[in-house]
């Protein structure tokens, strides 16, 4: 499945420019449990919501969205995750 089909099909929440400006990238995904973040593909906004897990080698987070259910996103897949500092 390419990335483009893959963000069709888990439904994009929100569209472009509605994200948080304060926000930074964050490389380390396993700093991540508990904090609020911003899943980003690009310059689109695909998922915001509380970091529920992050795999060990923070390669896989899942992040529970302000509505709605559990979602996992990979870091290989281009997936951004953004948080304050």
């Amino acid at each position: 499945m390419t990335e483009l089909a893959y963000l069709d099909a888990i439904s994009i929440e929100a569209l472009s420019g509605a994200y948080d400006a304060g926000l930074v990238t964050v490389d380390d995904w396993a700093s991540l449990p508990g904090r609020q973040a911003e899943i980003r593909y690009g310059n689109l906004l695909v998922c915001a919501g509380v970091v529920d897990a992050v795999m060990p080698d923070g390669s896989i987070l899942w992040i529970v969205p302000d509505a709605g259910t559990r979602r996992l996103f990979e870091k290989a897949d281009a997936f951004e995750a953004w948080a304050q500092k």
